[in-house]
């Protein structure tokens, strides 16, 4: 109620505020320059394959690919190209130069995207190009022209990408290539240069170890049996020479006879069986070589009674002559030791690659760990060439599908508008702006004069004042006095007001200077007389006091 009482009080004061207000809003809707805005829709279209049948190059997402083809549509060569082009802001680009008119026109574009939140976050599927110009006809033209060059600059970037994305494949496969060749190579050197104790050899080594030790202990037998025959043929020698068989006696008497003698042929068949069973590995109690030994005895005995000594041959220069049974336990024990010799060398042979198998058994499984790492290496790169290789194939295919325009693609869904109406400026906003701002501006001055030239205008306010004794409050009577003031001039109401005012014979109510009120209410009479008794009261003791109360009842 205090701020209306204020607002009342100064009302002219805020009407006239509030129609500068919209005088000035109207003369900026005039005077502002118009401008006029066209905008076109593009429609985002998917892939027309199925991703079961061929997948597309992901890439970045339409929103990070709508940034940059945004970025590049408003470069200043673009832009600046655009602006030749349709003969934009020529004076402009004068005044201001080529730079802030280019900034000035990016402000007047505006790219808006439409879509729908799903799992995967927000999919866009249209966007809204639209250009500000204060020909009409030229914002559609521009519009239209931004909306091909976003088109253009689309196909460009995914061909871009796919193209990008397919040499990118090729570079790595090569190398993956070369990798996998180089790692095969050192797969081929290792086995060669270890050959033998590589772990698929771990199983045929361990056969060829037992059969070389199965051939070694078939070895250490026949040692030992090839030794027993030695030694029993050089004791076959020792019993033969200790029974005088054996001569060292000199003559050729003999040797003329020995060879006729059918009884040296018998000594020699006899020779020859004996050795053939001891070859036969019998013992020596076995009953043909005892029956042998018997018989040879008898026939040397018989040569001996014959020729009186054995038959003799010459050996040599050394003039000895040797017993033919003799001769044959020497030959023979000879090459059984010539054979003991050979067998034991083979026995050194074989105890050799026992060792080697041995020491090949032994490393094979630190090969093993060294075959496994390669190999591993081998199909982990194996593995990443076969994936490079069917990534290559489907950037290959991607980039068919791009360059045939079956992938995802912008279309213009509605063309650029001829614009009817006016962009900027908002007349209505404009007008509805001045408005508030004359009733702010009318409301303000109102409330601040009033604060500013402070004045009571209620009983409290007067009360609160200390030392001030209020008698009463009387109401405002200006209005209602000048009223009274223009009727006292009227002839036709002046005898009225004489006739109720001079009962006591005196001056009209106007030349005698009393306030009076027409007709005054009962509640403005009693604060009358309620002011006059506080006044006679207060007065009391300090001479007379004359008050005249006029009321209505």
């Amino acid at each position: 109620q205090v701020y209306w009482a204020m607002i009342v009080r100064r009302k002219w004061l805020v009407i006239c505020s509030i129609l500068a207000g919209i005088v000035v809003a109207g003369v900026l809707c005039l005077v502002l320059p118009k401008s006029y805005r066209s905008s076109t829709m593009i429609l985002i279209e998917n892939q027309k394959i199925p991703d079961d049948y061929v997948k597309g190059i992901g890439g970045a997402s339409i929103e990070e690919r709508l940034t940059m083809i945004q970025q590049q549509v408003m470069s200043r060569t673009l832009l600046s190209q655009t602006i030749e082009e349709f003969k934009l802001y020529e004076g402009q680009v004068e005044r201001a130069g080529l730079e802030s008119t280019i900034e000035g026109m990016r402000k007047a574009i505006k790219v808006e995207t439409v879509g729908t939140v799903g799992v995967r976050g927000k999919s866009v599927e249209t966007i809204t190009i639209s250009f500000s110009h204060e020909n009409p006809m030229t914002a559609m033209q521009v519009t239209a022209k931004l909306a091909s060059l976003f088109i253009e600059e689309n196909l460009k970037v995914r061909e871009q990408l796919v193209t990008g994305v397919s040499d990118f494949l090729e570079r790595e496969l090569h190398d993956a290539q070369k990798a996998l060749e180089a790692q095969e190579q050192a797969i081929s050197q290792y086995k060669s240069k270890h050959i033998g104790l590589l772990p698929e050899q771990l199983e045929s080594n361990l056969r060829a170890l037992d059969r070389l030790q199965s051939d070694l202990n078939a070895t250490d037998e026949l040692i030992h049996s090839l030794t027993d025959k030695v030694s029993l043929a050089e004791k076959f020698i020792k019993e033969y020479e200790a029974g005088g068989t054996t001569s060292d006696t000199s003559g050729t008497t003999a040797t003329s006879h020995t060879g006729m003698d059918p009884l040296v042929g018998r000594l020699r068949e006899l020779e020859r069986n004996l050795t053939t069973l001891l070859a036969a590995e019998y013992k020596e109690t076995y009953p043909d070589i005892v029956e042998t030994k018997q018989e040879i005895k008898s026939v040397k005995k018989q040569l001996a009674v014959k020729y009186g000594d054995l038959p003799k041959e010459k050996d040599g220069d050394q003039g000895k002559t040797f017993d033919p049974y003799l001769r044959e336990l020497m030959k023979q024990r000879n090459e059984l030791r010539v054979e003991v010799s050979s067998v034991k060398d083979r026995r050194l042979r074989l105890a050799e690659h026992i060792r080697e198998f041995e020491q090949r058994v032994e490393q094979t499984p630190s090969r093993e760990q060294d075959v496994m790492i390669l190999m591993r290496d081998y199909e982990n790169m194996q593995k990443n060439y076969q994936a490079l290789l069917d990534k290559r194939l489907n950037a290959h295919v991607a980039e068919n599908l791009e360059k045939r325009q079956k992938g995802e693609q912008f279309r213009v869904l509605d063309p650029a508008n001829l614009p009817q109406t006016l962009d900027k400026p908002n007349r209505l906003l404009i007008m509805a702006l001045g408005l508030l701002g004359g009733c702010g501006l009318g409301l303000g001055l109102a409330i601040g004069l009033d604060r500013v030239n402070p004045t009571f205008k209620r009983r409290e306010e007067v009360e609160m004042l200390p030392g001030i004794r209020v008698l009463a409050a009387i109401p405002n009577f200006h209005y209602r006095y000048n009223q009274l003031s223009h009727q006292a001039k009227n002839p036709l109401l002046r005898a009225d007001v004489g006739i109720s005012l001079a009962h006591n014979g005196g001056m009209h109510a106007s030349q005698r200077n009393l306030v009076a009120k027409w007709q005054p209410h009962s509640i403005a009479a009693e604060q009358y007389r309620m002011a006059a008794t506080k006044l006679v009261l207060s007065t009391e003791g300090r001479g007379s006091t004359v008050i005249e109360v006029t009321s209505a009842l």
